[in-house]
């Protein structure tokens, strides 16, 4: 039986071989947006006016090389219609990014007036996307 060093000496060019193997010959856009979260709660002092809502949304770069783009950050309010969740009304907001190589870092995203002043809390969801992505040289 070979020792455990032999046979992992017998895998590594194996491993080595296949490691930048992928389906598809495209590769991937790089960054990726991810946990947007609304941060807002009745009675939350953060924000100086009630009305306003504000949204965080993580973006990471999973490249090696430092990448810019397009966040597109979505605001819904949602109304209940006895089934599923339906969006009544969205707002939108978009922004340049520039991250460098293999970081994830948070962006905060202020809807302003969305709120009525003595409304109630409504339902509200946040999405994110990246529109578009290219290498920075």
């Amino acid at each position: 039986m070979p020792s455990r060093r032999e046979l992992l000496c017998s895998f590594g060019p194996l491993a080595a071989a296949v490691a930048g193997c992928s389906d598809d010959d495209e590769p991937g856009p790089g960054l990726y947006a991810s946990n947007a979260q609304v941060i807002h709660r009745a009675g939350d002092d953060r924000l100086d006016y009630p009305e306003d809502v504000l949204v965080r949304v993580t973006v990471e770069n999973t490249t090696p090389d430092r990448q810019s783009g397009t966040l597109q950050t979505r605001l819904e309010r949602l109304e209940d219609t006895g089934g599923t969740p339906a969006v009544a009304q969205f707002w939108t907001k978009e922004r340049d990014i520039n991250i460098t190589r293999g970081t994830s870092r948070p962006y905060f995203v202020l809807f302003e007036q969305v709120l009525g002043e003595d409304e109630e809390e409504p339902s509200l969801r946040a999405r994110a996307d990246i529109l578009a992505s290219n290498a920075v040289e």
